[in-house]
């Protein structure tokens, strides 16, 4: 019986898993067929776009929570909970503060100091991709309006994709693996576009599955993704309210990503106790 009940879970998530698939793949379609046709190529990466798919996306857990696919509350089922929301925003961010120490550890090697590092991530900021409506926002509410766009896209990405499959598989440790490679699959949309994000497959297919895993909560990753990771945040900064600024929230972000990996180890530590 135990067995039939998880296997029953198992599909119930891959099920759910094709669904959101389906809609997250429709509007790259669409934006495929558009830039064939000469026709606003930005669809798929539109606000409006992205809200449809998360409401699809959340009506889909919804059924299958109903069908009993996840055992848990419907909230906790998405990791939408106050426990572990510290605990999931610092192993979040430690994941950057890997990538941190490791451009130190290049600059120490080459010779470079801390204002060329900062050039480079500055010329990164500059050059990253962003929504095309950014630029008919007003540049004091830009910052604001990507943290939103992001914000968003991390809900349905970690809670309506990562965190229901995670809580609807047992839990056994290759949970992570299977629902890294399920995220990579769908987020890069390898099999149209041919694209592979190395560091999102890193990042966000392979660290942040394992670090819900333990500590179950997903609004400290979105929260951790949004502040610390994602880049074109930092250039919606830097276009929107200066360098000042700029220059500011990456010594933040750094600051941040730094103490949430010296501390990461003590976290971790505690989670395997509490369990």
């Amino acid at each position: 019986m135990k067995r039939l009940q998880a296997s029953r879970r198992v599909l119930g998530a891959l099920t759910h898993y094709l669904a959101v698939s389906a809609m997250w793949y429709t509007p790259v379609l669409y934006q495929a067929r558009a830039g064939a046709h000469g026709l606003a190529a930005s669809f798929s990466n539109s606000m409006a776009v992205r809200l449809a798919v998360a409401v699809g996306a959340a009506a889909s857990a919804y059924a299958h929570y109903r069908l009993g696919v996840c055992q848990r509350s419907y909230m906790k089922c998405l990791g939408l909970s106050r426990r572990g929301l510290l605990e999931s925003f610092i192993l979040a961010s430690a994941v950057w503060g890997v990538f941190v120490a490791a451009g130190l550890a290049y600059a120490v090697a080459r010779g470079l100091g801390a204002g060329r590092l900062y050039e480079i991530y500055r010329g990164n900021a500059m050059t990253a991709p962003g929504p095309t409506w950014f630029s008919d926002l007003d540049p004091r509410i830009l910052p604001v309006a990507a943290s939103l766009f992001w914000m968003l896209t991390g809900l349905l990405c970690f809670s309506l994709v990562q965190a229901f499959i995670l809580e609807s598989l047992p839990r056994r440790p290759w949970s992570p693996l299977l629902a890294g490679v399920l995220f990579v699959a769908m987020y890069n949309a390898p099999l149209l576009t041919g694209e592979w994000k190395m560091d999102d497959v890193i990042v966000l297919g392979m660290a942040y599955p394992v670090a819900y895993y333990m500590a179950r909560n997903s609004i400290g990753l979105i929260g951790a993704y949004v502040a610390v990771y994602e880049l074109p945040v930092a250039a919606a900064v830097l276009h929107g309210w200066g360098e000042g600024c700029f220059r500011v929230f990456v010594a933040l972000r750094a600051a941040v990503a730094s103490a949430s990996l010296l501390v990461a180890p003590l976290v971790v530590k505690r989670l395997l106790r509490s369990r």
